[in-house]
């Protein structure tokens, strides 16, 4: 048995070290291993920051991170990590050896690793790591052939994301409360200030709530990011209708995210948005509070399908609702399925739906859907 963690999100969330740290031990005490997948955290080592900090340093016995995603390596490279004590508990490390145990856990992970993996390594992504470990282990300061330390790149990158963050509390979210209706609210505003999760900081999460431009038309994060693309070349890293997430990458400075602050500023002036308060709860929130969520049928039927009108029938009722879906419509971004084969299909799913293939959804591609027109659904009989 053991058990494997995701830390931190995509978006960057993740629980703070003292928490992890809490978690590993109590595994440990149970002689459960811990393995982390922390793809989207090869940097936490390096920003210095008490309260997140990698899985490695709390214990875990493997790391696996895509030091691509988050440091400077080259594309498709990546390292998997075996900590110290890795394997040492509940006693067990008595009878084998410390340094027995994890060379033995080393080489059962070597075996496996060699079996899956290629013959034919290509040295330039190897070099590409090395280099990089080479950069992020020199200390703050510490300059080789010209070149910044890696804690210095993560530093000034942090500050970059910070400016981001100060400008958009300071002009886009209402002052007395750090929760209520702003046009943008960051996602680590929107955390309970008891809370044990923590934002990456080189993460900027922007949570649009409702916003409609003059005339009433609705407007969504999909369509800031469409903006910046088209007006800043502003790419963002992942977009879905209520919040869109960018990435500060070690080496961004003041004048990297400038570009963002501008095309936030273009975007309210173009538009003259403002906050919709009759629309307060967004097609994604329904979605979430659903109670029949994940609910699934068995069908011994499985070839025996019909297709239904999505937008009713000639009374316009929704002769979809109660049926039991025949296959998986799943929007990108996130990549997360609204209807998958064999649940049963509500009126909320319905509306997301509608919701996504009218104009609030551009910028979404949908994918699993039989009908290209998106008029109708595939259900069973």
């Amino acid at each position: 048995a053991g058990l494997i963690l995701t830390r931190p999100t995509y978006q960057g969330v993740l629980s703070n070290s003292k928490t992890l740290t809490s978690i590993i031990s109590l595994c440990h005490s149970h002689n459960i291993p811990v393995i982390v997948d922390e793809a989207h955290g090869a940097h936490l080592r390096f920003l210095d920051n008490v309260f997140i900090t990698d899985a490695l340093t709390c214990g875990a016995d493997i790391v696996v991170q895509s030091t691509h995603k988050t440091l400077t390596s080259l594309s498709q490279t990546a390292m998997m990590h075996v900590g110290h004590g890795a394997f040492q508990f509940g006693g067990s490390a008595d009878s084998v050896g410390e340094d027995s145990l994890q060379d033995l856990a080393v080489e059962v992970l070597g075996t496996f690793f060699s079996a899956l993996t290629t013959t034919s390594p290509n040295s330039l992504l190897l070099a590409s790591l090395d280099a990089t470990r080479a950069q992020f282990t020199a200390l703050k300061g510490v300059h080789q052939a010209g070149e910044r330390s890696g804690r210095d790149m993560l530093a000034e990158a942090v500050e970059a994301a910070d400016t981001v963050r100060d400008f958009i509390r300071s002009r886009y979210r209402t002052p007395h409360d750090r929760r209520s209706g702003g046009a943008i609210t960051l996602l680590e505003d929107s955390l309970p200030q008891s809370s044990t999760l923590l934002v990456d900081p080189l993460r900027l999460n922007l949570r649009l709530h409702p916003l409609a431009d003059p005339s009433g038309q609705l407007f969504n994060s999909i369509h800031m990011d469409d903006f910046l693309c088209e007006r800043h070349g502003i790419y963002c890293e992942l977009n879905l209708p209520e919040c869109v997430t960018y990435v500060v990458s070690p080496g961004a400075t003041l004048m990297t995210v400038a570009p963002l602050i501008e095309g936030l500023k273009d975007l309210f002036s173009t538009y003259s948005l403002r906050v919709d308060v009759s629309n307060t709860l967004t097609a994604g929130q329904r979605l979430l509070n659903m109670n029949s969520m994940g609910y699934l049928k068995a069908s011994e039927g499985y070839w025996l399908t019909e297709k239904l009108p999505l937008d009713g029938g000639n009374d316009g009722v929704d002769v979809l609702v109660g049926r039991t879906c025949a296959e998986t419509i799943v929007p990108y971004p996130p990549g997360i399925p609204v209807l998958i084969r064999g649940e049963e299909i509500s009126s909320v799913h319905l509306q997301l739906l509608r919701e996504l293939t009218s104009s609030l959804g551009s910028g979404c591609t949908l994918t699993g859907w039989s009908d290209p027109t998106r008029r109708t659904l595939k259900v069973y009989l």
